[in-house]
């Protein structure tokens, strides 16, 4: 009889976990939903000028828009492999000028979305 009241819990616990957990493709979503936003405000700074003050600034703030990505994009890639990719090229974010991972982003994205296919419950 202990046993058993050992086990239920554990596994009311095991589900409660599994249910909270979204695969990798909502985590690549979400991911992919904050690098566009950093993406339009990308644009929004060359179109601004990127050498203005307000360039800059729009720069700056793309720059987190995308970063703030990597950690839901890790979490993607850890579960669906399609969005490594893109938890990479976020990384590089810091390291790389901005202007040149704006194709991979995109690229990334895309690819991660076309792939996309709805979870049918198998």
């Amino acid at each position: 009889m202990k046993r058993s009241l050992i086990v239920v819990p554990g596994l009311v616990l095991l589900a409660g976990l599994a249910s909270g957990c979204s695969n990798g493709s909502d985590q690549g979503a979400a991911a992919c939903a904050q690098v566009n936003l950093g993406l339009s405000t990308y644009a929004k700074a060359v179109k601004a000028g990127l050498g203005t003050p307000q360039g800059a600034n729009l720069l700056a703030k793309a720059q987190s828009q995308v970063e703030a990505a990597e950690g839901t994009a890790a979490v993607a890639a850890s579960s669906d492999g399609t969005f490594n990719a893109l938890m990479t090229t976020i990384g590089e974010t810091g390291r790389v000028p901005f202007k040149d991972l704006v194709a991979a982003l995109s690229a990334s994205c895309s690819a991660a979305n076309n792939s996309f296919v709805p979870n049918d419950g198998n």
